[in-house]
């Protein structure tokens, strides 16, 4: 690099720790880097005793959003968790899976990880990033019990991008599947999805070694894992570790991609031939579920040709069957042909919490998008049913539900972005599929839900977590119906039995795109102020950011300080390319080390 370079470099991160600085006098920092206001806030009377609102049982919850009304924060408001909450206590393993992880970030927001007795990251960084954070663990004494690995990417343009912790506890082990990358801005500023269980350890006297009495949940993530190349001591601690516990009661179906040239019984493994199996499995559909619509939203979008989305893809999210009805035929499966797209207009991003900024999370391109089968499917995002008008989506998800919105019957949560890298595209006269990329995501349907509640192992936790104080359990036995999260809904029906609730961000049906409506680019400028009085491209950086305990609630296992004094922070650069985000990871030295990659 050089001197000027290195110069502008410094200037850069010398006003970003002046801007931390500030902030730290004024209050907590919005994503951005400005003071967030204090009407971001929740007000503290609608909280619970540790500053968390209480909210409902659910088949999956949200992140909270910083910055957002404090009616979706409210008890009484929509299912939402906090990251800090999850990651807490006494930590023998930790697993973290990411693409993107700001490892100063992730430890200042999840101290407990600090203390974990061993610790293994997975990511999806370039080998350079990789020694800015040995460098992290070095300062923090952590470098003999922490794995740092990159999974083998054997096929160009894939991506290691499953998002998911495995924590054990003495009490036993927590599954974490989320859609946030383990930054700042996702975890504080965006729509995110989370779905997580609590599996208890294994009765000892049922455990005879192998794989004698392994659940299908455990038997699909071991499946998964053992595709990540672990060097063999980590791979032997893992297995045990994910072995040790009883998964039978796990309330959703895991359905992954790992990359490779899959044939035979491999094909249906992975991909989407998985997710189309799990439809296939799925019990108790109503018929009325027959036709009914299907919709799909991501922050991320391939290049898709019609053949893939109608013919292939689409025939998975058709599958499925009845009591009375077959598999159907092949071509159409339960119906319908079409599927709408949840996709955020030039004028949401505009006006959202992070202004044009946000759009670099949701990096699809003008060749990518503008094309003319999939304009007409176009849907806007809202996000009014959970508050969340102004946090942009970088939840993932695929769902089936009635024609009046009222009903799911099923919907997929995960880190699968619209995309054949993600989800696989068949090869060779459909007897091989192509999978680029590592995903995970759940299958939430009520046969599930119904399994689960009648499972002695219901409501098992490791540890209490705040937001479930007060949420009542659903009733055990009976039919389980999904409905999405709708707040004026939810005060006559809470108290159903029957009722389990999916805080989609979305309205369903999805509102069609008007005439004025925009679909957002990320590669197109935009030479009109958004409402930070940016234009776009402006300079931003996903990395640098630390939290506090006034960002993520009140904790008393604080991490160590030099995590939160962590130098360099906040750094805001121009976007490297079109569709790329610029990610800055700072060290305590005089050189900072710079990669540039897009985040799906």
């Amino acid at each position: 690099m050089d001197g000027e370079a290195a110069r502008k470099r410094r200037r850069l991160a010398d006003a970003a720790e002046a801007r931390l600085r500030h902030a730290g006098e004024e209050g907590a920092t919005a994503p951005s880097g400005r003071p967030a206001s204090p009407a971001q806030a929740p007000k503290a009377s609608q909280r619970d005793g540790d500053g968390r609102a209480a909210t409902p049982d659910a088949a999956f919850r949200l992140l909270r959003v910083r910055g957002a009304p404090g009616a979706a924060h409210a008890t009484g408001g929509p299912p939402t968790c906090c990251l800090r909450h999850l990651v807490r206590g006494d930590l023998s393993y930790a697993f973290v899976s990411n693409y993107m992880i700001d490892l100063p970030w992730l430890l200042s927001a999840c101290p407990a990880l600090t203390r974990a007795g061993h610790l293994v990251v997975c990511h999806g960084h370039r080998e350079d990033t990789s020694d800015a954070m040995v460098q992290v663990l070095r300062r923090l004494r952590m470098e003999h019990r922490t794995t740092l690995w990159q999974p083998p990417l054997p096929i160009r343009f894939g991506t290691h991008h499953s998002k998911f912790f495995l924590l054990r506890f003495k009490t036993g082990l927590r599954v974490v599947v989320l859609t946030a990358n383990m930054i700042h801005a996702d975890c504080n500023s965006k729509a995110q999805g989370v779905w997580y269980q609590d599996f208890p350890p294994k009765d000892p006297s049922a455990r005879t070694g192998g794989q004698s009495g392994a659940s299908e949940f455990e038997t699909d993530l071991l499946a998964y894992l053992s595709r990540l190349g672990l060097p063999r001591g980590d791979w032997e601690d893992l297995q045990a570790v994910v072995r040790a516990h009883d998964m039978s009661s796990a309330r959703a179906k895991l359905v992954t991609s790992v990359p490779g040239y899959h044939t035979g019984a491999e094909r249906q493994r992975w991909g989407h031939l998985a997710l189309r199996r799990a439809l296939e499995e799925l019990k108790g559909l109503p018929e009325e579920a027959v036709g009914t619509p299907l919709c799909m939203q991501a922050s991320s979008m391939g290049s898709l040709s019609d053949v893939w989305l109608e013919r292939e893809f689409g025939l998975t999210l058709r599958s499925g069957k009845t009591a009375t009805r077959p598999l159907g035929k092949p071509s159409h499966g339960m119906g319908p042909v079409g599927m709408r797209i949840i996709w955020p207009t030039v004028a949401e991003v505009q006006n959202s919490l992070e202004g044009w900024v946000a759009g670099a999370s949701i990096p699809g391109s003008s060749r990518n998008v503008n094309r003319g089968h999939l304009v007409p499917r176009f849907c806007r995002y809202a996000g009014a049913p959970v508050g969340l008008q102004r946090a942009m989506p970088h939840i993932k998800t695929y769902a089936r539900h009635s024609e009046d919105g009222r009903r799911i019957f099923w919907l997929f949560l995960g880190s699968h972005n619209i995309s054949m890298a993600a989800w696989g595209k068949l090869e060779k006269n459909s007897t091989q599929l192509m999978v680029r990329s590592y995903e995970m995501g759940v299958l939430l349907a009520p046969c599930f839900e119904e399994a689960y509640l009648k499972h002695p192992h219901a409501g098992f936790r490791c540890h209490p977590v705040p937001w479930e104080r007060g949420a009542a359990r659903r009733g055990v036995g009976g039919e389980v119906v999904m409905r999405p999260w709708d707040v004026r809904a939810a005060e006559a029906e809470n108290a159903a039995p029957g009722t389990a609730w999916l805080p989609v961000p979305y309205p369903l049906p999805p509102r069609p795109y008007g005439e004025a409506d925009e679909p957002w680019v990320v590669d197109e400028p935009r030479e009109y102020p958004d409402v930070c009085a940016q234009m776009w491209p402006c300079e931003f950086s996903h990395y640098g950011f630390v939290d506090s305990d006034s960002d993520t609630g009140t904790d008393d296992d604080d991490g160590p300080e030099i995590v939160r004094a962590a130098p360099g922070s906040a750094q805001r650069r121009p976007p490297a390319a079109a569709g790329e985000a610029e990610v800055v990871v700072s060290s305590d030295s005089d050189s900072d080390v710079v990669v540039v990659g897009s985040q799906p």
